[in-house]
């Protein structure tokens, strides 16, 4: 069945959302976070925050540098939709566990309708940057 133009519309204004249920690496539960996907602007951003000047024979390239934190930060938001954390915790949010932000990023990338490989190719053509290791995990 096709879509009408007035049913994309409607299908489109709800972002897709959910509580992620934070479990620590012994089992026990740390409390929840509400999570959204990304909208079609905002997944575009995402992907430019990750090319960088200076690849392989002066082509942009790709720096995978708190990419991790970055999506999470762009997806977690509180029960009335506004942004969990604001641009200066950015920073501070890339020294949370690994485990803790996995569980985020995950939730992130599948309401944004991406997969890990998808995070991993997001630059299409461009090469990777070497020497940029990443220190979000």
């Amino acid at each position: 069945m096709y879509l009408s133009k007035e049913e994309f519309w409607a299908a489109s204004a709800q972002l897709p959302a959910e509580e992620v249920e934070l479990v620590d690496p012994h089992g026990r539960s740390v409390g929840k976070i509400r999570m959204r996907g990304l909208t079609g602007a905002e997944l575009e951003e995402y992907q430019q925050s990750l090319q960088v000047a200076g690849g392989r024979g002066g082509r942009p390239g790709v720096s995978y540098r708190n990419a991790m934190t970055r999506l999470v930060a762009m997806c977690a938001i509180n029960e009335d939709g506004s942004p969990f954390f604001d641009k200066s915790e950015q920073v501070r949010l890339a020294q949370a566990p690994s485990w803790l932000l996995m569980q985020l990023f995950e939730s992130a990338i599948r309401l944004s309708g991406m997969t890990e490989q998808d995070v991993k190719d997001l630059a299409g053509n461009f090469d990777e940057t070497q020497g940029e290791p990443s220190s979000s995990g």
